[in-house]
C-alpha cells in the first residue's frame, strides 16, 4: 500500500493527490486540536496515525485509524490502551534506527510481534547499497510471514523506497512535493509519474543502472516508461555503487531476482571478460550473462552517415568504452589510430585490437582522418576539454564527430561543429545502447525503443 506522509500543516493539500494513495500518515508528536481532527475525518480518506508520544493514546479519539503506529519498545500497558482506544485498527510496531547488523533483523521482527503487533515497520539510515541490498534481501525473505514494512532512509537510498514495493513492503512511503516527513522519501508526483508506483508489484521485473557516477542519467526518467510503454510491467532504478563494494553488489543484486543492469564507470572493465568490457548485464535464475551494448550502437550511428570500411578513424581515449570502440571499429574494417594522454595505454589497446598508437605531439600534423571519435571523460576535465576543442578538424578533412557523453553540447562537438563537422551527441549514443538493452532484456522492438527515447529525450536534452 501506498502512504502518504503529512506534516499536520500539509493537510489542505491532500486534496490534489487523492485518489494516489492508499493511506494517509500523520505523524503527531502533540495533540492535533479539534479543527485538525475534523479537517481530517472531513477528508474521508483511510489514515495511518503515527503517535509519537504514547500519551497521545489517552485523548478521547474522533478519528478512528484504520493503522496505528506505535514505537516498537512502548510499555506493555501502551499496547493494551491502543487496543482498547482503537479497537480496530491493526497496530504496527515501528523500529527506527541510525544503524543496525543485518543479522539481527529477523530477531527484530520476532520481538515486535511477540510484544502484541499486528504489523512490523523496520526503517533504518543506510551508507552502502550493501546495506541497503542487506535490508532489501531480509524483506523479500519475511515479507510472506508477517506484515513487514522496510525503509531504507537516506538521500542515497532512495531507490530502496521504490525497490522494497517489489519485495513485499506491506507499506511505502512517499510525501508531499518538497515537503518530506523522513530522509530520502520521494514525493508522489515522482512515484507515479516516474515509477508508475500504481502499477507495481511483487510481480514487478527488476532493472537498474549502477556505478560511481549515476546521478547524470536520465534512465530512471525514461526506463521505466518505455517499458511501461511497450506492455512489459518493469521498474528501472539508479543505484550508486562505491568501488570497494563493487565486487559483492552484482551477485547480491542477481540474489534479489533483478532481471537486468546497465553497467557504467567505472565497472565496464571489472564485470567485463579481458578485453572485453561490459555495460550490460542479463540475469536468469543463478546465471549472469553479459554484453556491451556502447560499441554496436556507435557503429549503427556512424553507418548511418558514412561507411566505415578502409575510413581512417582518430578513436580519443583507451578506457573501457574506447577499449570496446576499437574492437568494433577494426571488425567493421576501420583503419584505427588511437590517442591517449597516457601513451601506453594507447600501445595496448592498439596492440590487442590493431591500429596505430599516437603520442599527444602528432595530434596537429598535417594527416588525414575521416572520423573521429571521442570516448574520454573530458567533458568532466577543467583543462583537457581546451585540448580537444582545438584540435584541427576540418585540416584534416573530418566528416563526422562522435562522442560518448552528456551533455551534448560539449567543448569538443562544439568545436567540431564550428568547423562544419557533422556530429553526433552522446545522448544519440546513450539512446541507441538502451534501445539495444531492451531488445535483449525484454524483446523489445529496437527501432521503436530508439524512437521512443529520442522523443523523450527531446523534452529535457538538446538532441
Amino acid at each position: 500500500m501506498l502512504v502518504l506522509s503529512i506534516h499536520l500543516s500539509s493537510l489542505a493539500r491532500v486534496d490534489d493527490f487523492k485518489g494516489l494513495f492508499d493511506l494517509l500518515e500523520v505523524r503527531l508528536k502533540e495533540d492535533l486540536s479539534l479543527e485538525q481532527e475534523q479537517q481530517l475525518l472531513a477528508l474521508k480518506v483511510p489514515v495511518l496515525l503515527t503517535l509519537e508520544n504514547e500519551r497521545l493514546l489517552a485523548r478521547d479519539w474522533k478519528l478512528l485509524p484504520d493503522i496505528v503506529d506505535l514505537s516498537w519498545d512502548v510499555s506493555p500497558a501502551a499496547i493494551v490502551t491502543a487496543r482498547a482506544a482503537f479497537p480496530n485498527a491493526l497496530l504496527q510496531g515501528s523500529y527506527h534506527s541510525t544503524g543496525h547488523r543485518h543479522e539481527d533483523f529477523p530477531l527484530l521482527l520476532k520481538d515486535i510481534l511477540e510484544k502484541g503487533f499486528d504489523a512490523a515497520k523496520i526503517a533504518c539510515a543506510t551508507e552502502s547499497t550493501v546495506e541497503v541490498i542487506s535490508l532489501l534481501s531480509f524483506l523479500k525473505k519475511y515479507a510472506g510471514t508477517a506484515r513487514l514494512t522496510c525503509v531504507p532512509m537516506g538521500e542515497t537510498a532512495q531507490y530502496g523506497r521504490v525497490l522494497a514495493m517489489t519485495m513485499g513492503s506491506y507499506l511505502s512511503f512517499c510525501c508531499l512535493p518538497g515537503c518530506p516527513t523522513a530522509p530520502g522519501q520521494i514525493d508522489i508526483a515522482t512515484m507515479h509519474a516516474i515509477y508508475a508506483a500504481s502499477s507495481i508489484s511483487a510481480n514487478t521485473q527488476r532493472y537498474a543502472l549502477i556505478g560511481e557516477h549515476v546521478a547524470g542519467s536520465p534512465s530512471h526518467r525514461t526506463h521505466t516508461k518505455l517499458m511501461r510503454t511497450f506492455g512489459v510491467d518493469g521498474l528501472y532504478v539508479k543505484i550508486p555503487v562505491h568501488k570497494e563494494e563493487a565486487a559483492a553488489v552484482l551477485p547480491l543484486l542477481s540474489s534479489l531476482g533483478f532481471s537486468g543492469l546497465s553497467i557504467t564507470t567505472p565497472f565496464k572493465e571489472m564485470y567485463g571478460v579481458s578485453p572485453t568490457p561490459v555495460n550490460t548485464v542479463k540475469c536468469n535464475d543463478a546465471a549472469i550473462e553479459t554484453a556491451n551494448t556502447d560499441a554496436p550502437a556507435l557503429i549503427d550511428a556512424l553507418s548511418q552517415h558514412l561507411s566505415l570500411k578502409g575510413a581512417r578513424v582518430l578513436l580519443l581515449g583507451a578506457g573501457a568504452v574506447g577499449m570496446a570502440s576499437a574492437q568494433a571499429l577494426s571488425a567493421a574494417g576501420a583503419e584505427l589510430f588511437v590517442y591517449n594522454r597516457t601513451f601506453a595505454k594507447a600501445c595496448h589497446l592498439t596492440s590487442s585490437v590493431g591500429g596505430t598508437p599516437l603520442a599527444e605531439e602528432t595530434l596537429q600534423e598535417k594527416t588525414h582522418y575521416d572520423i573521429v571519435v571521442n570516448t574520454t571523460a573530458a567533458h568532466f576535465s577543467s583543462s583537457f576539454p581546451q585540448q580537444l576543442s582545438t584540435l584541427p578538424l576540418s585540416f584534416w578533412g573530418v566528416q563526422l564527430a562522435a562522442e560518448f557523453a552528456f551533455p551534448s553540447k560539449t567543448p569538443f562537438l562544439q568545436a567540431a561543429a564550428a568547423q562544419g563537422v557533422r556530429t553526433i551527441s552522446g545522448t544519440e549514443l546513450w539512446a541507441r545502447q538502451a534501445a539495444k538493452q531492451f531488445r535483449w532484456w525484454c524483446n523489445i522492438d529496437e527501432e521503436k525503443a530508439f524512437d521512443f527515447l529520442k522523443e523523450e529525450l527531446s523534452c529535457r536534452l538538446q538532441w
